[in-house]
């Protein structure tokens, strides 16, 4: 399908507790979004091995998670892009072998108490810290699930390693001396269908208006994929994360490097 020549005028939602159908459509229509945009990539293949990301245990452990930190977590912003001039049935479809998808979106409040109409094109998880306080706290709950299971199916090994490795440097930037509150833009991704047609960068955009408007400095960890979006919103390199995952089964594909490469990217409103 060829993409329109004008973006489509998305609007934005942040879902709440109170949100209409959030457990039983939206929740599931971002885990789905979700899967679609990060099941293929190496972090997902060695985590997960044989496709377990797509097993209905996992599936369910996910949607359990999001919806959780949106009921109990206040921290937490759960935001989606909406084109509202699309149906739910034009989004992409998953693959024949993945679980049949739900509704991408359904008449529901967002933010304000306003219905959602149209197909989600993308979401974003920002975590909102006002104080160093805030960060160590969040960071402290952070080191309690380096030690929990991970979802059925999953790698232990690397799961735990990963979490390891990859939180425990997160902690000394975030933490680092002089360091103020942060908005931290934990997760992102955009359907297949609306890539590169400004639904992402509208959400890193209400992350960091948020982050502007409480005096907060922003941090990403950026793959290759993202990298040239949170430059062109303003974040700046501050080191590369690496993690080479060539050990674990399935992880590497032909021609691919064996070490995923993140880069630590910071906002500091200007």
């Amino acid at each position: 399908m060829s993409q329109p020549t004008n973006p489509p005028p998305f609007q934005i939602h942040l879902l709440t507790p109170s949100t209409p159908n959030l457990r039983t459509h939206l929740i599931p229509s971002i885990e789905h979004l979700n899967r679609l945009s990060f099941s293929s990539s190496r972090l997902s293949r060695a985590r997960f091995p044989n496709n377990s990301r797509n097993s209905p245990a996992v599936i369910q452990s996910i949607i359990d998670k999001f919806t959780t930190r949106v009921l109990t977590d206040p921290t937490y912003r759960l935001v989606v892009a909406v084109d509202p001039s699309s149906s739910p049935t034009s989004s992409s479809s998953p693959s024949a072998s993945s679980p049949p998808p739900p509704p991408p979106s359904t008449d529901s409040g967002g933010e304000g108490g306003g219905e959602i109409h149209g197909t989600i094109a993308a979401m974003a998880v920002w975590n909102i810290l006002p104080t160093q306080e805030d960060v160590k706290e969040w960071c402290a709950e952070a080191r309690g699930e380096w030690e929990s299971e991970p979802p059925p199916g999953a790698n232990r090994e690397a799961f735990m390693e990963f979490r390891r490795l990859l939180q425990g440097r997160r902690e000394e930037v975030l933490t680092g001396e002089g360091r103020p509150g942060v908005a931290f833009l934990d997760l992102m991704a955009t359907s297949p269908h609306y890539q590169r047609r400004g639904a992402g960068k509208l959400l890193v955009q209400w992350g960091t208006a948020l982050a502007r408007e409480r005096g907060l400095w922003a941090f990403v960890e950026a793959s290759a994929q993202g990298e040239f979006l949170y430059r062109a919103c303003g974040f700046e390199e501050m080191e590369e994360w690496r993690w080479d995952v060539s050990r674990f089964e399935g992880a590497v594909g032909e021609g691919e490097s064996g070490v995923v490469r993140l880069k630590f990217m910071g906002w500091e409103g200007k």
